[in-house]
């Protein structure tokens, strides 16, 4: 038994060494984006905002003193990521499950997760710094052994860069951290799940002191994105436009908002003025006043009081804004292909998208992106059934369902934050929620015959609530025209 055992792990080992250094060297050296685009930028200059967290930049300067080239960062988020669930199979499959440890190592290789990991983004490294965190604990977690003070150091700093690399990345650290150090505190979930959602948004102000004070960040306005999004969709659902000083009328209000995303009303966009109206014109990474020929950068408004204002005298116009942009950030009940590139960017520019139908082989590619099956909405539905099942794993004392049940409260914790504070629409915002998400359905595997003889009604309603999910997307989808292909019109 214990020799067939550690074949097993070293066929994993050997298959995610050629795998991973395989995916590496095809896709070296990463693609780049607006957003990493920026970040690199910073690290080569010195000079820091705040309108991408900056500890991203931070790290890849110094990635910049070994090389200069921008594989640095793409090779750091691959390791991490590969490391992650190779370390976690490779536990799995040291503790006899074996159908478990293969599930979590082709969690890793999940086909919509690589067409989103090749990107140099700091989604990318979120979840790939979550995980390995996740793994190196695991490790002797599992086997309910002490866990070595340097896994735990690493394990600590990982959780830190991903708390700081995302504005809302707190709302997914919190619910590992808290299966490392208090596991009992996963007795009552949905109640420690609430007090870290509150928790995550208090830690947003000593991030902005580290961002601001340590990492040297000016403070580039990014939080005037949410605030002119959320009084725009207020002035629209309320026809109030008071809440927006009279600056703007509903005419302009009708033609410039989308609850898509909120690119629309950044400077030089086609509704920017509505941005310089209330705000100003201050320099900022989107705006770049000072990049606009004849521009004037203007000191900021502080718009704090009028958004609070706006949201408490119309309360449910609020609600549907952020309602409507959250099943938008899910990808739920949309038009196919709404959260593509393109599509955005039509939407953005106010440009109807019709491109001619894709054939062969870049449809099939298109399927596996762009289907319900790669979306936020699953991953919470499915978050949702791993909840319904693992709700009482503590109190059994079943340490893979309590890790389970710890990334399922991570994964759904994180996106539900973009209820409150989603301002834009793309699908690598899922890839941290769906990776949690599916390894933690991965793990349920070694005792899925057990939940079968105690729990059959739980796993039956857990399996409606997917299956209903991806039949709702499917039909609207069929229902209304594509976002972006003429010839997929009704069909995806």
């Amino acid at each position: 038994m214990s020799m067939s055992r550690l074949n097993h792990r070293l066929l994993i080992l050997v298959l995610g060494l050629v795998g991973w250094v395989g995916f590496i060297l095809v896709r070296f050296p990463g693609e780049m984006n607006p957003d990493s685009q920026s970040q690199l930028e910073q690290a080569m200059t010195g000079t820091y905002n705040d309108w991408h967290p900056p500890i991203m930049a931070r790290l890849w300067s110094l990635f910049l003193s070994v090389s200069d080239g921008v594989w640095t960062m793409f090779v750091f988020q691959m390791v991490c990521w590969a490391l992650a669930f190779v370390l976690l199979a490779l536990t799995l499959a040291r503790l006899g499950h074996r159908v478990g440890a293969w599930a979590v190592f082709l969690v890793g290789f999940f086909p919509p997760f690589l067409m989103q990991i090749v990107n140099i983004h700091k989604d990318v490294g979120l979840a790939a710094t979550v995980m390995l965190a996740v793994a190196l604990v695991a490790r002797t977690r599992l086997a309910g052994e002490k866990t070595p003070l340097w896994a735990a150091v690493i394990a600590g700093l990982l959780l830190l860069y991903a708390g700081l690399v995302r504005t809302n990345g707190w709302f997914v650290v919190l619910p590992v951290a808290l299966w490392m150090l208090w596991p009992a505190g996963l007795r009552r979930p949905l109640r420690s799940g609430l007090l870290m959602g509150l928790a995550a948004l208090v830690l947003v102000l000593p991030s902005g002191i580290i961002n601001h004070g340590l990492l040297g960040a000016r403070d580039a306005g990014a939080l005037r994105t949410l605030q002119i999004f959320d009084m725009a969709g207020i002035a629209h659902f309320s026809r109030d436009v008071s809440v927006l000083q009279d600056k703007i009328t509903l005419e302009e209000i009708d033609e410039c908002y989308t609850p898509v995303i909120a690119d629309t009303f950044y400077h030089a966009r086609r509704c920017g003025f509505l941005w310089d109206r209330i705000a100003g014109s201050p320099d900022t990474p989107t705006g770049l006043a000072t990049d606009i020929p004849g521009a004037v950068a203007t000191e900021p408004a502080s718009l704090g009081g009028m958004w609070v204002s706006a949201i408490a005298r119309h309360p449910l116009a609020w609600a549907e804004h952020r309602l409507r942009h959250f099943n938008a950030a899910m990808q739920f009940l949309i038009p196919g292909h709404q959260a593509a590139l393109p599509a955005i960017h039509a939407i953005v520019d106010g440009q109807p998208a019709a491109l001619p139908p894709l054939e062969g082989a870049a449809r099939i590619m298109d399927l596996v992106r762009y289907g319900p099956w790669a979306t936020p909405a699953l991953w919470l539905a499915l978050g949702l059934g791993v909840l319904i099942i693992t709700h009482d794993a503590r109190r059994r004392g079943d340490p893979l369902a309590t890790l389970s049940l710890a990334l399922t409260l991570a994964g759904c914790s994180y996106m539900g934050a973009f209820l409150f504070i989603g301002v834009a629409n793309d699908p690598r915002y899922g890839l941290v929620g769906g990776a949690t998400i599916l390894t933690a359905v991965a793990l349920l595997i070694p005792g899925f015959t057990d939940y079968v003889r105690r729990f059959s009604d739980r796993l039956s309603l857990a399996t409606l609530i997917a299956v209903a999910t991806v039949i709702a997307m499917l039909a609207y989808r069929a229902s209304v025209p594509d976002a972006l292909y003429v010839a997929l019109r009704g069909t995806l």
